[in-house]
C-alpha cells in the first residue's frame, strides 16, 4: 500500500519561489504540500489528484493548490537523467508573505484563487518556451522572470481538474482519507468490500460510511465505481488498440 505523507519542499529561509526538477523518476508517495505546484510536464504521464485520474502530455502546464493530494506516474520508464518535470512552488498563505502585500503583485492572489481548483494549460508555446529558459536563468533574474510567468498563467485558457474533495479537514482526517483513496488506488483493478475499506482506515463499516460521506460528498461504492471508470478511460486512451471489454477485464 502506498505511504501517504504530508510533505515539506526544502527551502531556504528567505526563498519566495523554489525551483525543482524531475529527473528519471517522480516522487513515489501520494503527497500533499503547503505551497502552489506549477508544472511543465516534459514527459507523459498519469496523475492522481484526489479524487481524479488523468494523463498529462509533453508541454502542457498543471497547477495544483495548496494540500490537495497528488501522485504521478511515468507511462514508461525514463531512461537515467531524463528530464521529466519543471515545477515551480510558491507559498499559499498570503497573510504570511509580504510579497502579497504589494499592490503591483495582486495577480498573485489571483493565481492563489484559481489554484483551489487544479487546472491544465495546453498549447500554449509561449509559456512552454518561458517556462524552459526559466530554468536555464541565474538568480534574481530568475526570480524576476518567474513572475512574468506567474502572470501570464492567470490569464491563459484553463481546463479545470474536477475534484470533489474540498472539505478542510484536520491533518489526521487528511491522512486516514489519504489513506484510503491510496488503497483504492493499489486495488482499483478488483472490488472491494465495504467491511476490507474500513478495516484499512481502522473504523467501523458504519464509522467509515460516516466518515467517507463527510468528506467526499459520496459513498465508498460511488466513488470507487467513478475511479473504475475514469482509469478504463484513461486506460483506452493510453491504448487505443485495446478493446473495451479487455480493458474492463
Amino acid at each position: 500500500m502506498r505511504k501517504i505523507i504530508d510533505f515539506h519542499i526544502p527551502k531556504g529561509k528567505k526563498d519566495k519561489i523554489i525551483y525543482q526538477v524531475d529527473h528519471s523518476a517522480f516522487y513515489p508517495y501520494y503527497h500533499r504540500h503547503d505551497e502552489i505546484q506549477i508544472s511543465l510536464i516534459l514527459k507523459d504521464c498519469n496523475y492522481i489528484i484526489a479524487d481524479q485520474i488523468g494523463s498529462l502530455s509533453h508541454g502542457e502546464i498543471l497547477v495544483i493548490g495548496s494540500n490537495i493530494p497528488h501522485l504521478f506516474q511515468e507511462e514508461e520508464s525514463p531512461v537515467k537523467k531524463e528530464e521529466l518535470m519543471y515545477s515551480i512552488f510558491i507559498p499559499a498563505v498570503e497573510i504570511e508573505e509580504p510579497l502579497y502585500q504589494l499592490s503591483e503583485f495582486d495577480f498573485l492572489k489571483t493565481l492563489v484563487k484559481q489554484s483551489h481548483t487544479p487546472f491544465i494549460i495546453s498549447n500554449h508555446k509561449e509559456l512552454y518556451q518561458s517556462f524552459k529558459k526559466l530554468f536555464q536563468k541565474p538568480d534574481p533574474l530568475r526570480f524576476i522572470e518567474s513572475l512574468g510567468l506567474l502572470f501570464q498563467l492567470t490569464k491563459a485558457t484553463k481546463q479545470n481538474v474536477a475534484i470533489s474533495n474540498r472539505e478542510k479537514m484536520n491533518e489526521k482526517e487528511g491522512k486516514r482519507l489519504n489513506q484510503i483513496i491510496s488503497f483504492m488506488m493499489d486495488q482499483i483493478e478488483r472490488d472491494i468490500s465495504l467491511e476490507e475499506i474500513a478495516s484499512v482506515a481502522h473504523l467501523s463499516p458504519t464509522s467509515f460510511f460516516r466518515f467517507f460521506k463527510q468528506h467526499t460528498g459520496q459513498t465508498f461504492q460511488d466513488f470507487f465505481r467513478r475511479l473504475k471508470m475514469q482509469k478504463a478511460a484513461q486506460d483506452l486512451l493510453n491504448s487505443p488498440d485495446s478493446s473495451i471489454n479487455s480493458i474492463a477485464l
